[in-house]
């Protein structure tokens, strides 16, 4: 192939618009295209995560390649489910992307592509969707309340129940009194407290609001999935974010849920971010002032968090960072689909154990 200085993102985008189909059953091996084929209301099995009734198209994915996962989080456009799938940047993806429709990889104005002229009707919906998307995020975050406020009880009962009673809360989680629900079919399941938190880039930026339904007694809100992320603007990207539960230090911890990296801390103290799911951590993007990453991976039948977390700590040591992953010391329970973290706390930390020193001088003995 013919390689040149830059990659013609306008060029690959325009291409690959009504193609996206195609596209991904080239770079998706899981890719179900019956999905594709009726956008917005068929929903099936997840191209990421493989869960089997959580995912499915928007409207507008012929042209754009969007989805949504309950569990993955909402997708904007084709090249982020690409960057997700390949665990890449965006650059990265646009040239999979321009492999996948029979161009060059990294071409400057390739004359095999298609072009088409900006669309100003689709531009004016996509900016309403956006400025929708800003303002709706704003909202919920605004009425949200500190979380030793007297009105979220709810919360710091929920995370109580969870066995983490907790003496202080970051600011990236919050009390929502009341958030609206609906399940993957648009269908309203209700109105309940949430506890929200704020999901940010490498650099603190924020991306989106993650939510967990509950009661008001602290328990799961009785809803198809109680946690679930929000929709985010077409400029930010989901991808390599997470919520940031405490400063960064020189040693970062990460977690995938938000229970299970409270408990991590409970356990060993110092940074720790949640990442949502075990297809962000994949992605995760790891900045200064971190020297080593400590990843406290889930155990999954699926294998699918214990393989993104081995990802992440090899991609971490490409870089020129230490980086190791720990694994439940335990095997998965009859009847359990996995166990984390938090299991280990409730279960074998706080009730054999209760030997934080060890933990503690085991964990800085395997990043010295």
């Amino acid at each position: 192939m013919n390689k040149m200085t830059r990659v013609d993102v306008p060029s690959v985008k325009s291409a690959a618009a009504g193609n996206w189909s195609m596209i991904f059953n080239q770079l998706l091996p899981d890719f179900d295209e019956r999905l594709i084929d009726r956008p917005g209301r068929k929903h099936g099995p997840c191209p990421l995560c493989g869960g089997k009734d959580r995912f499915q198209f928007y409207k507008d994915a012929p042209e754009t390649g969007g989805s949504i996962c309950r569990q993955c989080g909402p997708k904007p456009d084709g090249f982020e489910m690409v960057a997700q799938a390949h665990n890449c940047n965006f650059i990265d993806a646009v040239k999979k992307v321009q492999e996948a429709l029979g161009g060059s990889v990294v071409v400057a104005a390739p004359s095999n592509i298609r072009r088409r002229r900006p669309d100003p009707e689709k531009q004016a919906k996509q900016k309403r969707r956006d400025d929708w998307c800003r303002k709706m995020l704003k909202t919920v975050w605004q009425e949200s309340l500190p979380a030793e406020s007297a009105e979220a009880f709810p919360l710091r009962a929920y995370l109580a129940n969870r066995g983490l009673p907790m003496k202080e809360y970051p600011k990236t989680v919050r009390f929502h009194p009341g958030l609206k629900s609906y399940d993957e079919d648009g269908k309203f399941e209700g109105t309940f407290p949430a506890m929200v938190a704020l999901v940010v880039d490498k650099n603190g930026d924020p991306i989106t609001v993650h939510r967990t339904f509950i009661t008001a007694t602290g328990n799961k809100a009785p809803v198809q999935s109680a946690k679930k992320l929000m929709a985010y603007p077409s400029d930010r990207e989901l991808s390599g974010g997470a919520i940031h539960l405490s400063g960064t230090g020189r040693v970062l911890n990460v977690a995938e849920g938000i229970e299970t990296a409270f408990a991590v801390q409970q356990m060993v103290g110092g940074s720790i971010w949640a990442t949502v799911n075990a297809s962000m951590m994949r992605n995760l993007e790891v900045g200064e002032p971190v020297e080593a990453l400590w990843v406290w991976s889930d155990l999954d039948r699926s294998g699918d968090g214990q393989s993104a977390a081995s990802e992440l700590v090899s991609r971490v040591r490409e870089e020129g960072k230490r980086a190791v992953r720990e694994l439940p010391p335990v095997p998965i329970p009859a009847g359990m689909k996995s166990v984390d973290w938090l299991d280990i706390y409730n279960d074998w930390y706080q009730g054999i154990a209760k030997d934080k020193g060890n933990l503690v001088r085991r964990m800085q003995l395997r990043v010295a």
